[in-house]
């Protein structure tokens, strides 16, 4: 079965490691820079460990996690592990023990109501406040890839297949955990507005060959002619009706293209840069977006304002969570180290300043 395109954003990112180590340079240099930069970096483990941050999410500019996996090399193994911003330094937290793979996901509602997935554990894990724990655990050797929480009582998880069978989209409402299937059942991360507008990539004949989009009572694939015969990595819903996508063609990973969903018709995008595959899209907090994108082994981020110009920075965040009420985001990637690699959280905006370990 093919690798999922969300798995092939996370790991790409210390695949260009090279690259990436001239890039971990802008940390040194720009400690007092608003614009993107490494932040914290650690490493977890043995010297020859590539450690890495996979998942990230913000509440304010002094609350945000950074999590993922002490050694990446094997899917299956390794240890999760978690960092945590309280708005002067990054501290380590504990997870609960016996955890494995990486933390795929997170969400987070408020600093109180913070959820994860472990990419094959099973593991959909909570932070109260205090302490996280195992919300529940799925029994098997699936995948989850995703997680979109509104509350501590309304949050979504998502186990699109890809790399090999996911777990499916479990929702859970009240204290009632429900299995969803049809065109629901098969999705691999969302990008919500609200409760009742959720974008997702979703799964119908194959694994992310659809997008699909929730209304508050049930999930619908979106059909147009340009989006058939794509396979989709990304979304990313901004309000007023605007939404983006980024796909290659199936069976054809050399192309790479950006849809946009306005006025109610999907259209094709002409790219403003050479690009040899996309990463991760995150809103810039002015109804404009940062889309991570690769070049031969360069990394850079993408930028397109709410007026339509595009710009772009030599980087490579990884997955992006924008601060709420800001324009600053954190990013959950990795660097290049002497042997294997270190975590890196990056930061753009005037935030997350501090050494690394």
């Amino acid at each position: 079965m093919m690798m999922s395109r969300h798995i092939y954003a996370v790991f790409g990112v210390v695949a260009s490691a090279a690259a990436i180590a001239l890039a971990s340079g802008l940390s040194a240099q720009g400690a007092v820079s608003s614009g993107w930069r490494v932040v914290f970096t650690h490493h977890y483990g043995a010297p020859s460990n590539n450690s890495l941050y996979t998942a990230v999410a913000a509440t304010s500019t002094h609350d945000a996690w950074a999590l993922g996996v002490d050694n990446w090399v094997n899917a299956y193994s390794g240890a999760p592990v978690a960092e945590h911003w309280n708005g002067t330094s990054w501290h380590s937290a504990t997870l609960p023990a016996g955890l494995t793979s990486t933390v795929m996901a997170a969400s987070a509602t408020s600093a109180s109501d913070v959820w994860a997935v472990t990419r094959f554990g099973g593991d959909i894990l909570h932070f109260d406040g205090t302490t996280w724990s195992v919300a529940r655990h799925l029994s098997g050797t699936e995948e989850l890839t995703g997680v979109t929480a509104f509350s501590a009582s309304n949050m979504w998880v998502f186990g699109g297949g890809g790399f090999t069978t996911g777990f499916g989209t479990w929702h859970l409402r009240g204290h009632t955990w429900t299995h969803v299937t049809g065109d629901g059942g098969g999705i691999e991360s969302a990008s919500a507005l609200s409760p009742s507008d959720i974008w997702a990539i979703g799964s119908i004949k194959s694994p992310e060959d659809a997008i699909v989009h929730y209304n508050g009572t049930a999930w619908q694939h979106m059909t147009a002619p340009v989006l058939s015969g794509l396979g989709f990595q990304q979304v990313l819903a901004e309000p007023g009706d605007d939404v983006w996508a980024t796909a290659t063609p199936i069976g054809n990973g050399s192309q790479w293209l950006l849809l946009h969903f306005s006025n109610g018709q999907w259209t094709s995008v002409s790219l403003p840069f050479r690009t040899t595959g996309f990463g991760y899209l995150a809103p810039d907090g002015q109804g404009g977006f940062w889309l991570e994108s690769h070049a031969g082994t360069a990394p850079w981020v993408w930028h397109r304002s709410a007026a339509g110009q595009w710009s772009r920075v030599a980087a490579s965040p990884g997955e992006m969570a924008l601060v709420p009420g800001t324009t600053s985001l954190f990013g959950a990637s990795g660097v290049a180290a002497t042997t294997g690699s270190n975590a890196a959280v990056w930061a753009f905006g005037p935030i997350g300043w501090t050494r690394g370990g």
